[in-house]
């Protein structure tokens, strides 16, 4: 009986010998899994961040504009270069009109002195 309980006591050693390697490997791979996966978060995190602090040349930064805007302001700016050249041609029109107008005027005056 006495070798009986030796026995079972050397396999219970054994067995709390092996238990305690396997969950001691176990316990380390787990921290290794979970170290990779914040490894992984914590770059995911640095990319983004990387990302969102692009500015464009007067410092906003790009991600803040959306492509429809950028687009408006363009569109914008096209027409207002349009009605800037019209403008400007209706001014053009408006003194030849007048340079006309007096020229008419002064034609008129001469006629009226000399009759």
């Amino acid at each position: 009986m006495d070798e009986q309980l030796l026995q079972l006591g050397a396999g219970g050693m054994f067995a709390l010998f092996v238990l305690r390697e396997v969950f001691s490997f176990l316990k380390e791979r787990m921290r290794t899994q979970n170290n990779s996966l914040l490894d992984t978060i914590a770059k995911e995190v640095h990319e983004m961040h990387e990302w969102h602090a692009v500015t464009d040349e007067d410092g906003v930064k790009i991600w803040y504009l959306r492509r429809s805007l950028e687009n408006a302001i363009v569109k914008l700016t096209n027409n207002l270069d349009i009605q800037t050249q019209l403008l400007r041609e209706l001014v053009l029109s408006m003194k030849e009109t007048r340079s006309d107008m007096d020229s008419f005027m002064r034609e008129e005056r001469r006629k009226r002195e000399n009759s």
